[in-house]
């Protein structure tokens, strides 16, 4: 449901229209990492040869995941865009494709646009109805387009245009102290001082208003019935009580002396089955990625050291002659060094879900 609102509001707010690319392709791609299709910009799956075996069925439900995640990723971007171009890019049959094409379409900088992002910021007065920190937010946005674009500013240009765009005479005075002053030669300081003399401002204005309130009750006449012995006066003040505070009860723990051994069936030792797992340090490679809740899930290496997982997916092989090979419940774990697949075995105690990085164990966690 949060996921839909968002993009609602995205579709309410400012479109894809070919001249704010540079902003709309960002918030594009936090919509889709945060709705879990982001691997459909980067990765297609073709669909499966036909097949009976257990390996043949998860790729096919790989394949049907992809599909409903590629068609989510194409509704949301064209969704996001201003009607003539959505018949433009509706066509493309994959979200790689609509995406690649976007990017040729709109992310190259011509001279025209170069030109016109130049002009806007050499010609940018602060608006009255901003505050200081909204106007130096849009000011470094500016900049940062004109970086993108190939024009990188210098320190001296940046503080330069900053000054130049406060407006008479509110800061007039401090435009001539701010264009002798040695001390400033970066944006930062520019936007310190700015930020400082701000709230000294606003400051010295509320000082100005409690003192012009403060004359005006002095000759304010008191009203009848008001003062010290009004009646009821002991009256308004909210009853006392005591809040009674929930307590929090414990999980039990569960008595390891009663699980059965999974190999043996005997008690008093525990064994999970130590299917093969696989682990990579990126999602380059994952046509289907799910994120797990931080914390939950680790991977204790052979040295002892212990290494979070934070996403299961799909990952996508490349093999010669063009074929592909899909393995499924990947680990995510950007602290490994390297892609690995090992034989694992997984071990729940009551915190956290660990994986043991190691060969295939018979008894683990024997008790006494």
């Amino acid at each position: 449901m949060a996921t839909k609102n968002v993009v609602a509001d995205l579709t309410k707010g400012e479109k894809l229209d070919g001249t704010n690319y540079d902003m709309w392709h960002r918030k594009i791609q936090y919509l889709l990492n945060e709705q879990e299709v982001l691997e459909t910009l980067t990765n297609v799956m073709m669909q499966p040869e036909n097949g009976n075996t257990a390996q043949h069925r998860r790729d096919l439900e790989a394949y049907e995941s992809w599909v409903k995640k590629d068609r989510c990723a194409r509704f949301t971007m064209l969704s996001s865009m201003h009607n003539d171009l959505i018949g433009e890019f509706e066509n493309y049959p994959n979200a790689q494709e609509m995406w690649n094409q976007l990017k040729i379409a709109f992310a190259g900088t011509s001279a025209t646009r170069l030109r016109a992002l130049t002009l806007k910021f050499e010609q940018y007065v602060m608006d009255s109805k901003h505050s200081i920190a909204e106007h130096l937010r849009t000011m470094s946005a500016l900049i940062r387009d004109l970086k993108a674009a190939g024009n990188n500013l210098s320190d001296e240009q940046q503080v330069t245009a900053v000054i130049r765009s406060l407006p008479e005479p509110t800061w007039g005075q401090m435009k001539l102290v701010l264009t002798h002053s040695e001390n400033i030669k970066t944006f930062t300081d520019i936007s310190r001082h700015l930020e400082l003399e701000a709230e000294r401002m606003g400051a010295h204005q509320n000082t100005l208003l409690v003192a012009q309130s403060g004359q005006r009750k002095a000759f304010r006449p008191k009203r009848k019935g008001q003062g010290r012995n009004a009646k009821g006066a002991g009256n308004l003040g909210p009853k006392e009580g005591k809040i009674a505070k929930r307590q929090k009860g414990k999980r039990a723990k569960k008595d390891k002396a009663k699980i059965k051994c999974y190999n043996c069936g005997k008690k008093g030792h525990f064994a999970h089955s130590g299917a093969t797992k696989h682990i990579a340090r990126d999602r380059v490679g994952c046509v289907d990625y799910k994120r797990i809740p931080t914390g939950t899930q680790y991977v204790i290496l052979g040295n002892g050291a212990q290494e979070e997982v934070i996403g299961v997916g799909t990952y996508q092989l490349k093999l010669r002659l063009g074929r592909t090979l899909l393995l499924h419940d990947v680990l995510h774990a950007p602290g490994v060094q390297y892609h690995s697949s090992f034989s694992f075995i997984a071990h729940n105690d009551d915190i956290s879900d660990f994986v043991i990085w190691h060969a295939r164990l018979g008894h683990i966690g024997k008790i006494g």
